[in-house]
């Protein structure tokens, strides 16, 4: 009885969002627009740790291949491909600024963050910007499926 109880306490809270994370509290209600309002509703919810409304804002292909509990339970955890794998997803996204939204050849369209940690290499990481819907989203595992670079150098 005892684990019962304490199993619906942990469900319960883990339900429960911090006031920082409610809609009214999100930039643009977390419906952004542009991939500019993208960043701003991402990194909020990546400094205020609001794993829900950054999931929602993911492409399709990456909620198919990664559950919301999943999603939020190692997002934290995940690093940039080498070789800049001492950096965390996490970091660059929170404490990233914004550059530009820049297409390459094929028209894809990606998001550029500039990043630097200290006493480390800098980096302008890049994310893969999909439109579904007309609204902009991540696509992550739409990156990863193509082999797309999440960084590289600073252009000079």
């Amino acid at each position: 009885m005892l684990r019962r109880v304490a199993l619906v306490l942990v469900v319960s809270l883990a339900a429960c969002t911090p006031e920082v994370c409610q809609t009214d509290s999100l930039p643009y209600l977390g419906r952004p627009t542009t991939p500019e309002q993208l960043f701003e509703v991402v990194q909020y919810s990546a400094r205020n740790d609001c794993c829900g409304p950054m999931y929602h804002l993911l492409s399709k292909r990456t909620q198919d291949e990664h559950s919301r509990t999943k999603f939020c339970l190692f997002w934290e955890s995940l690093r940039l491909p080498e070789p800049f794998a001492e950096y965390r997803v996490v970091d660059v996204v929170s404490k990233g600024e914004f550059l530009a939204v820049l297409p390459d050849p094929t028209g894809r369209q990606f998001m550029f963050v500039h990043y630097q940690e200290p006493g480390k290499v800098a980096l302008d990481a890049q994310l893969l910007l999909v439109f579904e819907q007309g609204e902009p989203r991540l696509g992550l595992q739409d990156q990863v499926d193509q082999a797309l670079p999440f960084a590289q150098p600073p252009a000079k």
